[in-house]
């Protein structure tokens, strides 16, 4: 996956404020622990999305994700499996950008989380549509997913 962002521009990280605080706050701040969790998930795909244009590591508290990199089983609905995808997304992120010390160790067990969750995955996040090769640099291949979520749109 390619994604392209600016390289030059400032972004003032203004709706990572609002966004912990939402998460952060009290519970009378949400109606239900579902508005929470869509907050939290949104929240961190525009982190990802400023971390991979200020190349810097996410803002953003992930330790609650570490719960996300254990197998999911063939129960788990698709908004599951994208969330893990995108937890693994901010993992990796962490680890180029991040101030942690960088490893082979650590570069082998995000590249073993992402195979497996490449062989696990179900089936419906498979293209229903890939299009002709396009030259690499020139466009962006034609690829069609069933759902919204099983792709990132940037």
């Amino acid at each position: 996956m390619v994604i392209a962002v600016p390289l030059a521009g400032s972004d003032l990280r203004g709706h990572s404020f609002g966004t912990k605080a939402f998460i952060q706050g009290p519970a009378s701040m949400t109606t239900t622990p579902s508005l929470r969790q869509a907050v939290y998930w949104s929240g961190l795909r525009q982190e990802i999305y400023n971390a991979l244009s200020l190349q810097q590591a996410p803002d953003f508290d992930m330790s609650s994700l570490n719960s996300y990199f254990s197998p999911l089983g063939p129960d788990a609905g698709d908004c599951a499996w994208a969330n893990q995808a995108i937890a693994h997304c901010a993992d990796v992120l962490v680890f180029c950008f991040g101030q942690a010390h960088r490893s082979a160790i650590v570069h082998a067990e995000l590249k073993a989380q992402n195979q497996q969750w490449n062989e696990t995955r179900p089936d419906s996040f498979d293209p229903y549509f890939v299009g002709d090769e396009v030259e690499v640099g020139t466009t962006f291949p034609d690829i069609r997913f069933r759902c919204a979520w099983h792709g990132m749109y940037m």
